[in-house]
């Protein structure tokens, strides 16, 4: 569970927007395109969501915004440096990943982690070049409102989440999904992506407990 920040509702938002803009920003000035938000923030489904959701969305795009400007100032490249951003975050947010899964990664590979209400709170700087959704869409829908696949993959792979440890240490999983295609359902260019997985792997807190994949 992510702590609480104890941010007052009318601030949240304010400091919501902040972080989506600057980090749209530095990602801009790599070359790739992306927005804070599609069309008027004042649309954002942020304002909408629980206390405890603001809070634990604002706890994990903190720590990606840090960790992306401290690698541009450490003269990282980070189109390229997406395994090491991705450890970065995880530990950063307290979670432990598997011990070999970022041995099954490969260095083109787009890395994705998502929490335990299948929200993305992480990407490497790849995923933007097949993604038409605005930061906020990502920080806000559960990749299943994000897109479409076939019924029977989406199975497949909710029956794989459903498999992983609860409890206790995380495990890897080597290409644990066929290859498939994915399309965006409200993206702007609802953009068609292959999807071939590598691997996927649980995360777990300092209790052993599962946060996320």
């Amino acid at each position: 569970k992510m702590p609480s920040l104890s941010i007052p509702g009318a601030q949240r938002f304010v400091r919501y927007a902040d972080h989506l803009e600057t980090l749209a920003t530095l990602i801009k000035s790599t070359g790739i395109e992306v927005e804070a938000f599609d069309g008027a923030r004042e649309d954002s489904l942020f304002p909408t969501l629980p206390n405890e959701q603001q809070d634990s969305i604002l706890t994990t795009l903190e720590t990606y915004r840090r960790l992306v400007e401290a690698a541009a100032n450490g003269g990282i490249d980070v189109r390229r440096g997406g395994s090491q951003m991705a450890w970065w975050t995880i530990r950063e947010l307290g979670l432990r990943p598997p011990g070999d899964v970022f041995s099954l990664i490969g260095g083109e590979d787009v890395i994705e982690v998502y929490n335990a209400q299948s929200i993305q709170i992480f990407r490497s700087f790849n995923f933007f070049q097949c993604s038409s959704y605005s930061l906020d869409e990502i920080y806000t829908h559960p990749w299943w409102e994000l897109y479409d696949r076939y019924l029977a993959i989406s199975k497949f792979m909710q029956s794989a989440v459903e498999l992983l440890p609860q409890k206790g240490q995380p495990v890897a999983t080597p290409s644990p999904f066929p290859r498939h295609n994915v399309t965006e359902k409200r993206g702007r260019r609802k953009i068609t992506t292959v999807i071939e997985s590598s691997c996927t792997g649980s995360l777990h807190n300092s209790n052993g407990t599962l946060e996320g994949d």
